[in-house]
């Protein structure tokens, strides 16, 4: 099966010509998830889109009353209370952050295609991600409104009336490690997952087969064959996207991909890029060896061969988003299933 691109919503490909495999159609908006790979709806606009997203009530601005977060004068504080033992380094002080986009449980601030999530407890921490107790996520959205701009300066986001203060935030480690050999039981594992496909599963496992006949060639023809599955599928993580995650998720945790093959797909995300921003920003993680917390919990314990919390961890994977946690895992599952063909 052919993957197509060039849908409803354009050229960006954000739905299958003539509708998803299954008989999904793109009539009508795709049901988004509340956040990088989460529940619920989002609101704001996203110009990584075609489309506007609808605007969320206005609220008022911290420190100007009208709500829990205007109830002290001046800038209120809020504490981070954990975010990737990676992401100051990347911040450079002194840029200039802008609330984008608004979900159930967060918001997103970008900087020149760069994302910031800011959440509350209950999302799982990702490699942008900066996560804050439930009452002060609640500020935070009570108090941003799209388009308001954010301060990074080494230590906080410094916007007008609220700041988002790091220091002394738990750091978090999402740099997923390599083992040295498959653990034994992993085919036995892998056989009883019992995880239903989504609409774009069979499509992109068809995909899958695909690319991996080329890996063993001196030269295969990525970076085509790489673009009909970058941005395939409707959201703001498409399915392909979640899927070529879970790929590079396996190849982080046991290296199978060429460089050469790794060379093309970075072209085709960021010299030409045909998908959401929010994908982007997991791929510019994901091809350095960075992923969300579901993901490293599930490394680690398959590492373990500890099988029952690896269970736990796909159950964890499974809960994110509409479709994203079962599209990740079809890719995960598509990728271990070739190295177990190989060893």
């Amino acid at each position: 099966m052919h993957l197509r691109r060039g849908g409803a919503y354009g050229p960006e490909g954000l739905w299958p010509e003539g509708g998803l495999p299954g008989g999904h159609h793109a009539a009508g908006r795709p049901r988004l998830p509340a956040g990088p790979l989460s529940g619920g709806q989002a609101h704001g606009a996203d110009p990584g889109r075609l489309y506007p997203l609808p605007e969320r009530r206005r609220h008022p601005v911290a420190g100007q009353g009208g709500g829990p977060a205007g109830a002290r004068r001046g800038v209120l504080t809020l504490r981070a209370l954990d975010l990737p033992d990676h992401l100051e380094g990347q911040l450079p002080a002194g840029s200039v952050w802008q609330a984008c986009q608004r979900f159930d449980h967060g918001l997103n601030l970008s900087c020149e295609g760069t994302l910031i999530f800011l959440s509350g407890p209950d999302s799982p921490l990702c490699p942008f991600g900066v996560r804050l107790p439930e009452g002060d996520a609640a500020r935070l959205l009570a108090g941003t409104e799209i388009g308001q701009r954010f301060i990074w300066t080494g230590e906080q986001f410094r916007g007008p009336g609220l700041s988002v203060c790091c220091a002394g935030a738990r750091r978090v480690a999402l740099s997923q490690a390599p083992v040295p050999q498959l653990p034994e039981g992993l085919s036995r594992w892998l056989e009883g997952d019992g995880v239903p496909p989504s609409p774009c599963t069979e499509a992109l496992e068809a995909w899958s087969q695909r690319l991996f006949q080329t890996l063993g060639r001196p030269r295969g023809h990525w970076e085509n064959l790489l673009r009909q599955c970058v941005g395939y599928g409707p959201g703001l993580t498409p399915a392909g996207d979640d899927f070529l995650v879970g790929l590079l998720w396996v190849h982080a945790w046991s290296p199978f991909f060429p460089a050469r093959c790794l060379d093309d797909l970075r072209k085709c995300l960021f010299l030409r890029p045909s998908t959401t921003r929010t994908s982007l920003n997991y791929y510019r993680h994901a091809l350095e060896g960075r992923f969300s917390q579901p993901l490293i919990r599930l490394g680690e314990a398959m590492a373990r061969e500890d099988w029952r919390e690896a269970d736990r961890a796909l159950l964890a994977l499974l809960a994110l988003g509409h479709t994203s946690g079962r599209d990740t895992w079809a890719g995960i599952r598509a990728g271990l299933r070739f190295l177990l063909r190989q060893s």
